[in-house]
């Protein structure tokens, strides 16, 4: 009887040492899980860390700096098109090198950035960046924006009665200076030619306006 007394005893102990060496070998196994998942969850925040600021360098246009500008220029309309000029800014910078500058000029450049809203009351009509022209006080012409620094226009995403298309259609056109210096930039002249019908029919008159541009934090 004493003989199975032992038995037992000895048997429970063993069952208790097995159950605490298990206890201890989980509370570890949770704790390298822990570790790793922390290790994942920090690998991920650098993977994502390192993917915004790769996407960053790669669609950034560049680092420039405003010299000169005009906020708030006005709304003008020319047929369907309400446009609305939120500002004009002369920068100056160099273009990021990973940014599409075959044809683009090389170093620092100067430019005219002019920030639109528009909307159209009609579709099926034509307007594009050959409608945007400017001219600037020393007497330097563009026919167009360069399209490689400007949006891609598309009057459906302005058209008011589209489904998906927005209520305002944010545009910016870019002029690249050669001949002008923006110091000596004091007014431009930004022309938008009207619409026309699938016909190549007017639908309205010209936008023609004069807009100063005084330096920085004068205004």
């Amino acid at each position: 009887m004493k003989n199975l007394l032992y038995i037992c005893l000895s048997i429970s102990l063993l069952i208790l040492s097995a159950c605490g060496d298990n206890s201890e070998e989980n509370e570890q196994n949770m704790e390298m899980q822990d570790n790793d998942s922390k290790v994942e969850q920090d690998q991920t925040t650098s993977d994502q860390d390192n993917k915004d600021s790769n996407d960053d360098g790669m669609f950034s246009m560049g680092e420039f700096k405003t010299l000169k500008g005009k906020n708030d220029v006005g709304t003008y309309e020319t047929g369907p098109i309400s446009l609305t000029i939120k500002s004009v800014a002369v920068k100056r910078g160099e273009l990021n090198e990973n940014y599409p500058n075959d044809r683009l000029p090389e170093g620092e450049i100067e430019f005219i950035e002019i920030l639109m809203t528009m909307t159209s009351e009609k579709d099926n009509i034509n307007f594009t960046e050959d409608n945007f022209q400017l001219t600037t006080n020393s007497g330097e012409n563009f026919s167009k924006p360069e399209g490689l620094m400007s949006t891609a226009l598309n009057i459906d995403f302005a058209y008011s009665g589209s489904e998906t298309g927005p209520e305002d259609y944010y545009v910016t056109v870019a002029y690249i200076l050669e001949q002008s210096k923006a110091e000596s930039l004091e007014e431009v002249n930004f022309h938008v030619k009207a619409p026309t019908d699938q016909s190549g029919n007017s639908l309205d008159k010209d936008i023609n306006v004069d807009i100063p541009v005084s330096s920085t934090g004068s205004e």
